[in-house]
């Protein structure tokens, strides 16, 4: 059995940061992001770091260049991720006791790996994941099917024995569609609005990355 997480979300508790630098920013441009439509918010979560500000910029910024908006972002993400961006209660125990049973786990996620890399040495879980799949790592545009489909392929194994845990619909979604079970994460309030279509889409879903243990993957199945 394998272990597929995603990490904004999932393993840390990032997501408040990420909305409130974006917020902040396009609100000097005469945007709301509290008024954003559905189809920019899937496309900001699911598009690579990169990407995601060239998105950004293109979208919803005026008066700044792609490489000052970069550079916002850089200045503020790069140092919380580093220092203080805290786990997802109980992601810490869950990983390490999972990782001292024996289960192969591996991260998958559309932010840069440097970013993901630094929060999970911080919080001393990154050696118990095997492999990281990101944008800049697959060379791949973070389409959750073809991030998936390259984890299975590089471990050589049956989609039917894995399982994938997210915070997003849409990567749940896609994960489903690709016959890979599914767990869905609450992350309240960021996930609020589309919980109870989590919980259509995934197997199975927990309030949290700490109340998924070796008993919850019984449940997925």
């Amino acid at each position: 059995m394998k272990l597929l997480f995603d990490c904004d979300g999932t393993l840390i508790d990032s997501m408040g940061l990420w909305q409130k630098s974006m917020k902040e920013l396009i609100k000097k441009s005469g945007h709301n992001l509290d008024t954003m439509i559905e189809y920019d918010r899937v496309q900001i979560e699911s598009l690579s770091y990169a990407d995601c500000i060239k998105y950004i910029w293109e979208h919803f910024v005026t008066g700044m260049s792609e490489k000052e908006v970069t550079a916002y972002f850089d200045n503020i993400l790069e140092n919380r991720y580093k220092n203080s961006i805290p786990e997802k209660k109980g992601a810490i125990e869950t990983i390490k006791s999972l990782h001292e049973r024996g289960y192969e786990m591996a991260v998958a996620s559309s932010n840069s790996s440097a970013l993901v890399k630094a929060a999970l040495k911080r919080l001393g879980i990154h050696d118990c994941f095997k492999e990281f799949f990101t944008p800049d790592l697959t060379n791949l545009k973070k389409k959750p099917s073809r991030i998936l489909g390259k984890y299975s392929q590089s471990i050589k194994n049956s989609n039917k024995n894995l399982i994938f845990l997210d915070d997003a619909g849409y990567a749940l979604e896609a994960a489903k569609k690709a016959g890979i079970k599914t767990c869905g994460i609450k992350d309240f309030p960021w996930n609020e609005n589309e919980w109870d279509a989590i919980k259509e889409i995934a197997n199975y879903a927990v309030d949290g990355i700490g109340d998924f243990d070796y008993k919850s993957i019984q449940k997925v199945f």
